[in-house]
């Protein structure tokens, strides 16, 4: 495919069509009808392609095997056409059986149907190659279709001529392939390219934390600090996306670049450039262009002296978060030795099930932080890693030459430290530092790693929950605090209703932001003009102008009003049933708090929380009450206890927990207590 119009089908609306070819007999039907059990068909559409020019041609295959080969082509064009705005309508990828070649025993050569059609539809082809004795032997077994008989030596001419063809086509047309020896391996394949190019930004945000959590959950109790590392100019002065786009281009304008330039590093810019990599380059060829790229990459020798001490000591982690290739990163730490330890998360094939997006750079560290309650440290160099840096402990901006540097970091960063970020940066080869060294001073990898070791010697934790926790680590409760106590008598007060019973209920709301949700969601600091006439450091809630506050009508509003009191800059929501919490009243929010008086059996929460999730999967949510009725937190049938479970980005808190399960009713419900309307129930 020629480069203006590659470019156009990477950058349009085109679905992603993926060909299943492979000789007559080698189970290409048996592989769709096993596909269609492990994928979900509001992902991907199964095609048989003789199926489908069975529905188009009038009077069915039989009359289409009679036509000429000028009319069969164009019958084949309108399937294959048809397969296309089938997936574009459905916003589905494609899988599709086919042909590449027929070739009865005896003849020359075989009949290539190949069109030009196929040319523009396909974005890769998967070629199942299975053993030709075992060819042989299903194609005489097979009672549904007639065909010829044929030899083993036959089967394997057959193959390796179609192969050899579809490398051509690889090649000349920029479609990705790749041979599997066996249907597990063809399976496998599919489901990794469906599985990235059926994510959406939240859902691939999900993806990675779970390549994270892999890493991190089988040594979290041994891990007090975790370092995240950017890579390219991070790591190393070198930019490795330059290189390899070099490399793709093959003489045309970097076609990477362009993306990045058209959709700068949002996830669909970088999802479209992993199917540019594998429309250039087969697994070999890929492993084989990752190596030669990574020997033109050398990590500062300062910062391997870093990680080589990390990697020896069982209470630091190191994790390489990178938007470029995975792979290269892996060979260049192979060379140095200091692979064992160090997991990096990255992308460039479809098999790694994600790509790295700066939200999923700052979405992990937080994870990190919040999550597992690990000291977190980030290195990064560009806007790209700001989110990043922001989320951690501790901030370090690498530094490199003038002429390689992001040229845009000065201003997105000076604009950052303005908002509340503390960082540090780090100055390699003689380099002009960033900005000044007052906004943001000067520090040593020696220096850094001085610190670390003094955390870890320490064990000084710049975290850590310190209110009651119960069996579930994300439900938090202070039940036999004295401030509890005395926080909830008002409450329990038959004499107290209306206005008192709502200041009440509003003292709880802002105890329960400062004391639990501030230490769930973390903090940010942000500059204030000190009494003594200096400029000076404050903190509030992390992202809280990205965050909304939602009252369960009507009896969680006065606590919601408390919560609101703590974290001014959040919204404020009224929402009385779950279906009132419209995408627009949400969206783009970082942090949800839904807040209600009382919980007994949970149900209208889970309906919240559900209804969040269809808006995003990614975002925090922050479950908020006065009192929590204990059956609901039971961990074998609780209806809340099930939810923190299945939903890993959900907390509860509450002033306390009872087990008392009365539901409350005229003068005694809460609602009509708050308000005074005892009388109107």
């Amino acid at each position: 495919m020629p480069f203006k119009d590659l470019r156009t089908h990477l950058l349009g609306s085109k679905p992603f069509i993926i060909g299943l070819y492979g000789v007559p007999g080698c189970g290409k039907s048996y592989l769709l009808d096993n596909l269609r059990s492990t994928l979900d068909p509001k992902d991907c559409k199964l095609f048989e392609g003789s199926a489908v020019l069975d529905s188009l041609v009038p009077g069915g295959l039989s009359a289409f095997k009679k036509l000429d080969k000028g009319e069969m082509t164009i019958w084949r064009g309108k399937a294959i056409d048809a397969i296309v705005e089938e997936c574009r309508r459905e916003a589905v990828v494609g899988v599709v059986a086919g042909h590449l070649t027929f070739w009865d025993e005896g003849e020359e050569k075989g009949a290539e149907v190949w069109t030009v059609k196929d040319q523009e539809a396909y974005d890769f082809i998967i070629y199942l190659e299975q053993p030709p004795r075992l060819v042989v032997e299903r194609r005489g077994q097979d009672k549904e279709r007639s065909r010829p008989p044929v030899t083993a030596s036959h089967i394997r001419n057959w193959q390796t001529a179609e192969k050899d063809r579809l490398m051509e086509i690889h090649r000349e047309h920029r479609i990705g392939f790749a041979a599997a020896n066996c249907p597990w391996d063809a399976i496998e394949k599919i489901k990794s390219i469906v599985g990235v190019t059926s994510l959406n930004a939240d859902k691939n945000i999900v993806a990675a934390r779970r390549a994270l959590d892999q890493a991190i959950i089988p040594i979290e109790k041994e891990v007090d600090v975790v370092l995240v590392f950017d890579a390219d100019r991070t790591l190393a002065p070198q930019d490795s996306g330059s290189l390899v786009d070099d490399e793709c281009s093959k003489g045309d304008v970097g076609l990477i670049r362009l993306i990045f330039s058209t959709l700068d590093y949002t996830y669909r810019a970088l999802e479209q450039a992993t199917a540019l990599c594998e429309r250039y380059h087969t697994d070999e060829e890929f492993e084989g262009l990752c190596g030669s790229v990574s020997q033109f990459v050398e990590i500062y020798a300062d910062i391997k002296e870093l990680l080589a001490s990390a990697q020896e000591n069982p209470r630091i982690k190191v994790f390489v978060v990178t938007c470029g290739w995975r792979r290269i990163w892996q060979r260049v730490l192979q060379r140095e030795g200091l692979a064992d330890k160090i997991t990096i998360v990255g992308g460039g094939r479809f098999s790694d099930g994600f790509v790295v997006t700066p939200e999923v750079k700052e979405d992990l560290v937080a994870r990190l932080r919040d999550e597992y309650k690990k000291v977190t440290y980030s290195f990064g160099d560009s806007p790209v890693d700001l989110g990043m840096l922001q989320q951690a402990h501790r901030a370090i901006v690498i530094v490199g030459g003038e002429k390689t540097r992001s040229k845009t970091m000065d201003q997105q960063l000076g604009a950052s430290i303005e908002k509340g970020l503390v960082a540090r940066q780090i100055i390699f080869d003689n380099a002009t530092p960033r900005l000044d060294t007052t906004t943001l001073p000067v520090t040593t990898v020696q220096q850094v790693l001085s610190e670390i070791r003094e955390i870890v010697k320490d064990g000084e934790l710049l975290t850590g929950v310190t209110s009651k926790v119960s069996e579930n680590p994300r439900f938090q409760h202070l039940t036999d605090s004295a401030a509890s106590k005395i926080l909830a008598t008002p409450t329990r007060d038959a004499s107290f209703s209306g206005p008192i019973l709502r200041d009440a209920h509003r003292r709880i709301g802002y105890y329960l932001a400062i004391n639990l949700i501030s230490e769930i969601v973390g903090v940010e600091t942000y500059s204030i003009p000190h009494v003594q006439g200096r400029p000076t450091e404050g903190h509030r809630l992390r992202d809280e102008a990205e965050t909304a506050i939602v009252a369960i009508m009507r009896g969680g509003e006065p606590m919601a009003s408390g919560v609101n009191d703590a974290f001014p800059l959040a919204s404020f929501v009224h929402a009385g049933e779950a279906d009132e919490l419209t995408p627009r009243r949400i969206n783009d929010r970082k942090t949800i708090i839904l807040v209600d008086s009382v919980i007994n059996s949970g149900k209208t929460i889970v309906e919240f929380v559900e209804k969040v999730r269809l808006v995003s999967e990614a975002v925090r949510i922050v479950v908020v009450a006065g009192v929590v009725q204990a059956d609901v937190m039971d961990s074998g049938t609780g209806t809340m206890a099930r939810m923190l479970t299945g939903d890993g980005n959900a907390w509860l808190v509450a002033l306390r927990m009872s087990k008392n399960k009365f539901t409350g009713k005229g003068g005694t419900d809460t609602g009509n207590r708050l308000f005074n309307t005892t009388q109107m129930d």
